[in-house]
């Protein structure tokens, strides 16, 4: 797996501004299960970025929650990436196959 470098920005270029959504309320949307994608409105969208993300909650290798956005060219890569490499997908036990 390549590590994942920080990119640093250089000297002639400006940093980009701190997001003025710091301290904002997240968007209401119907909950759902670990794993379900939702489609979120951008509320502080700057000149470049998604007018919309694919929300998801996730449960990391640690057990702590934590809610993760996509783009949808990044869900698009990733299921491509999934497709791809059959072996690699975690196979789904019946039950809970059946109770989803």
């Amino acid at each position: 797996m390549k590590s994942l470098k920080k990119k640093t920005v250089s000297k002639t270029k400006k940093a980009a501004p701190k997001s003025k959504a710091k301290d904002k309320q997240g968007q209401t949307v119907k909950s759902g299960r670990l794993g379900d994608l939702k489609i979120v409105i951008n509320q502080d969208r700057g000149s470049t970025a998604s007018a919309e993300y694919y929300a998801i909650r996730a449960q990391l290798p640690d057990g702590k929650e934590t809610a993760l956005l996509f783009t949808a060219k990044e869900i698009e890569k990733a299921a491509q990436r999934a497709a791809k490499n059959p072996e690699d997908v975690p196979s789904v036990p019946f039950l809970f196959d059946f109770f989803d």
